[in-house]
């Protein structure tokens, strides 16, 4: 359904129905970019975790890549701390955003969140959907869930940025250790 501008004294103006339809059309967008961050999130720390079996590999064997000097010893250790570091960033994008105290007055504009619905009874649930201002709730809702959805991807680009330093780390490591 293509939204229909109405002039209004120069501003650009939707009806009520149309934004309230506009603003679960951007929830849904949010809640798929939330998803596909999770998965991002997952993949991440899968190979973090990868680099780490195989960092322990290379340190537990007596073959020609356990650490040699202290120059071995410096690069893998930071590559492997760094690894650690992604996969904190990688596990705090994954990690359920619950809110652990939600206020028990529940105002009239926070009610699409799961978290603040099941402290309201059933009746109170069918007042706020039937007399409350939808849109305003779910103004308020985009707000967090965007907020969220921002600091999940922020998380995963640190992650991605600390995994990619600490791989180039184990590079110049298998370098340094190959060479002495």
């Amino acid at each position: 359904m293509a939204i229909e501008p109405q002039n209004n004294s120069d501003e650009t103006t939707h009806s009520d129905a149309q934004a309230v339809d506009t603003a679960w059309r951007v929830h849904s967008a949010l809640l798929t970019w939330t998803s596909s961050v999770d998965q991002k999130a997952s993949f991440v720390l899968a190979i973090d975790g990868a680099f780490l079996g195989i960092a322990a590999a290379v340190v537990s064997q007596d073959g020609r890549l356990a650490p040699s000097g202290p120059i071995s010893v410096l690069l893998l250790s930071l590559s492997v701390a760094l690894a650690v570091v992604a996969g904190g960033y990688s596990l705090a994008a994954i990690k359920p955003n619950l809110k652990t105290i939600v206020d028990s007055r529940i105002d009239s504009g926070h009610f699409i969140y799961f978290g603040h619905l099941k402290m309201m009874d059933a009746m109170r649930i069918r007042s706020a959907l039937t007399r409350e201002d939808i849109l305003g709730a779910l103004t308020n809702q985009l707000k967090e869930m965007s907020e969220i959805c921002w600091n999940k991807h922020r998380r995963v680009q640190r992650a991605i940025e600390c995994l990619r330093w600490a791989a180039l780390g184990a590079c110049f490591y298998v370098g340094v250790t190959l060479l002495l």
